[in-house]
């Protein structure tokens, strides 16, 4: 393991951690379906449950 991978483990492990990234692209990269979004078409959160 790296040393960055190590404090994020670490700060995984002892609180919150709260990031911020590119979610919504990644998601629509894999081209979702109708049924992926539950009909409820363009809801990136339903996603991700």
């Amino acid at each position: 393991m790296t040393a960055s991978s190590d404090a994020l483990r670490e700060a995984f492990a002892t609180r919150v951690v709260v990031a911020d990234g590119a979610m919504g692209t990644m998601l629509q990269a894999q081209d979702p379906t109708l049924d992926d979004f539950e009909d409820l078409e363009g809801c990136n959160e339903i996603l991700n449950l």
